[in-house]
């Protein structure tokens, strides 16, 4: 292409006044510029000492391309710069430019307008998509849609940009780690399969963020959220108001289980849980001051107590909950012990002979189901038929990979974990 001097010529400056004069520069100027083209501009100010020059569609532009010196008066820039079509596509719509001088003596001088034009572009929109566990067909995701998601069913989340010039980068992000999605370039996807640390760090945040970078097209980002498998307090309960025939959000649910309340009437309330996404976690139920009702979390039950009923004679009644794990029967404790003795992975020994955890929990359960009222606590359950032979009163012992242990005191360190682990499985 020729190129094309732009100077005041239209103004005639006087003789010996400070002017910016721009050269080679093509007569269609079109951006963005195709990849691997260079475009230069070279601007040269005459009659004066310039400390800066630069391009921008205004002289009180708030956004400049700074040119680098290449000589005492020269200045250069490379139009085929992402940053330059980034600026300049968001000119006014007459499409043009100047080059801008900052003189010593603080005079800022111009020159003529320097026009382009915009390519038509055609710009893949993004589109994500969730592949589940037990599913040919994936999920599509919608950016203005809130969904929740059982985290052991999710396989892998795909971004599909289609034919994009470059191809974005994509990552995703929980609270405190961020994984990169991976590119298909034969699939034109990003894809992240699932893993173990992200299904953790999901799962511990309560969300998931992918954010996809497209350069000069800017960028995209979708948030999904895992259901939760548990309810997580700020310490071992928390309260929640609701105002008659209105609905909270059940603390620690991450958002997902939500608590309704019909009219405040005769003292008592009608309350049902259920999900979000529609699933009915507790059938209408009719509460009273101080009674209770049981409902579950994942593998967790749990306990809604009311707790409050007001009654007012101007505005809404309203009703105050308490929301807590239950506490275990003994008979719970103690099946929960004898699975831990069975997945423990230790060997027991008994009257000189060993046996694993299976065979261990097996021959307890046994005595247990003989032992009758002997046996209807925890205590009693460790102290007479846990921790020795009922035949010969010999202590049972308990070898780990390190150690030896009398049995009793073996399990009373394992009731303590148990315990402080809300009586969930080790390792859950």
């Amino acid at each position: 292409m020729l190129p094309l001097v732009f100077s005041c010529i239209a103004l005639l400056p006087a003789q010996g006044q400070a002017t910016v004069v721009v050269d080679r520069v093509p007569r269609r100027l079109t951006f963005p510029v195709p990849a691997d083209t260079k475009v230069p501009l070279v601007a040269v100010i005459k009659n004066g000492k310039p400390k800066a020059v630069w391009i921008a569609v205004g002289e009180q532009a708030r956004v400049r391309i700074m040119l680098t010196r290449a000589g005492a008066a020269t200045f250069e820039v490379d139009l085929a710069m992402p940053v330059v079509y980034s600026v300049l596509r968001h000119s006014p719509r007459w499409k043009r430019f100047h080059v801008f001088a900052e003189l010593e003596s603080g005079e800022v001088i111009q020159s003529e307008a320097v026009p382009y034009q915009l390519a038509k572009t055609t710009i893949t929109p993004i589109r994500y998509r969730l592949f589940l566990k037990h599913k040919e067909e994936p999920v599509s995701l919608s950016l203005f849609e809130r969904r929740w998601f059982d985290l052991a069913e999710v396989r892998r989340i795909e971004v599909e940009f289609g034919a994009s010039n470059p191809v974005p980068t994509a990552e995703a992000r929980s609270e405190k780690s961020s994984w990169p999605l991976v590119v298909d370039r034969k699939r034109q996807v990003l894809e992240l399969r699932m893993r173990r640390e992200i299904r953790a760090g999901w799962q511990a945040a309560g969300k998931l963020r992918i954010e996809v970078e497209r350069g000069e097209h800017g960028h995209s980002s979708i948030t999904l959220r895992a259901r939760p498998n548990r309810l997580s307090f700020p310490g071992d309960h928390a309260s929640l108001s609701i105002v008659q025939r209105h609905s909270g959000l059940l603390p620690g649910s991450n958002g997902f289980y939500r608590v309704s309340c019909g009219d405040v009437t005769r003292g008592q309330v009608e309350v049902t849980i259920d999900t979000l996404d529609g699933t009915a976690v507790l059938a209408p139920k009719s509460l009273r001051l101080g009674r209770k009702v049981e409902f579950q979390v994942g593998e967790t039950r749990y306990q809604l107590v009311l707790e409050q009923l007001v009654n007012k004679l101007i505005g809404n009644d309203y009703v105050v909950f308490n929301v807590s794990a239950p506490e275990l029967t003994e008979r719970e404790k103690i099946d929960a012990l004898l699975l831990a003795i069975e997945t423990s992975g230790v060997t027991f020994v008994r009257e000189g002979k060993p046996y694993d955890g299976k065979q261990a929990a097996a021959h307890l359960r046994m005595k247990l189901s003989f032992a009758g009222r002997r046996a209807s606590t925890l205590d009693e359950f460790i102290d007479g038929i846990a921790s020795r032979s009922s035949t010969t009163g010999e202590p049972y012992q308990v070898r780990t990979a390190t150690s030896k242990y009398d049995a009793g005191m073996w399990l009373r360190r394992l009731t303590r974990q148990l315990a402080k682990n809300g009586w969930k499985q080790p390792g859950k």
